[in-house]
């Protein structure tokens, strides 16, 4: 299994799973897990190749499912919790955002640190505190 951001094997530049054997009886079905990271965001296409000495229905790999999980660095903080907005009155354009800062990062730990909480709308940066 490769991934690449293209479509054609050439593009496909990156391995993530090793050639592995396919199950004998080509009934079984294998469980197969990878961790892996991007060098960069953007587009990526995850690319398989099937084959085998004999096979039962030709030209036939069956996935029965993907799943992707986003996995956060070592010690990065849990969300922000009771976040409320408060809208300027009369169509004022700000708001007055409260919330309680996060204490424990992603494995339950005790953060030793919080530099920075940052706020988006959208994709655009509006505040950090």
């Amino acid at each position: 299994m490769k991934i690449g951001q293209g479509t054609t094997v050439d593009n496909m530049t990156k391995t993530l799973i090793e050639e592995k054997e396919a199950p004998e009886d080509y009934v079984e079905k294998a469980t197969v897990k990878t961790t892996f990271s991007v060098a960069a965001d953007g587009e990526y296409n995850i690319g398989w190749h099937f084959n085998t000495a004999f096979q039962f229905n030709e030209g036939a790999l069956y996935i029965y499912s993907i799943e992707l999980k986003e996995e956060l660095a070592a010690g990065a903080p849990t969300a922000v919790t009771n976040a409320t907005v408060t809208p300027a009155a009369n169509g004022g354009n700000s708001a007055v955002i409260n919330f309680t800062a996060p204490s424990t990062d992603q494995s339950g730990g005790v953060l030793t640190s919080l530099t920075k909480i940052d706020v988006y709308r959208g994709d655009q940066l509006v505040h950090t505190f």
